[in-house]
């Protein structure tokens, strides 16, 4: 049986290659998760993919990520779920009108990118009386979480 490689889990560099250029490209990233509580935007965004997708998109494209593709489901009698993925990673976005309960998931690594405003337009959109958004630092062994308010 072959011996097994043992990860590294310090910070790792590597190298993008564009244009013939090199880059350092550091691999960690921002993972943030974002519960949103007694939501009060209009009932539509939390049903209609369409409008559920065009939201997540703007509010990607104001946090300077690079979207990719798109994915939607709505189920019925209600919700919706969306997924958008990034050049930068993903963001994902889970509907419940029932329950008056959006759940939001963002990652996002690369220089350009600015995940918390990408957040913030999301909590802008949703209007939720209360939520609660977690932020891990990703991809070293220091990893740290922050619990935003």
């Amino acid at each position: 049986m072959p011996k097994k490689k043992r990860l590294q889990t310090n910070k790792c560099n590597f190298t993008a290659v564009k244009s013939g250029v090199s880059h350092p490209y550091n691999s960690m990233g921002i993972h943030i998760l974002a519960d949103f509580f007694g939501v009060e935007c209009r009932k539509q965004l939390l049903n209609e993919t369409r409008q559920l997708t065009e939201v997540a998109m703007e509010a990607a494209l104001l946090g300077r990520h690079r979207i990719l593709k798109n994915l939607s489901y709505s189920f019925k009698p209600e919700g919706a779920t969306i997924v958008l993925l990034l050049a930068e990673s993903h963001l994902s976005i889970h509907t419940y009108p029932e329950h008056a309960f959006t759940s939001v998931d963002l990652y996002s690594c690369g220089r350009t990118a600015k995940p918390r405003v990408t957040i913030g337009f999301l909590l802008k959109s949703f209007k939720p009386k209360s939520w609660k958004i977690i932020q891990i630092t990703r991809g070293n062994s220091n990893t740290e979480v922050f619990e935003i308010t």
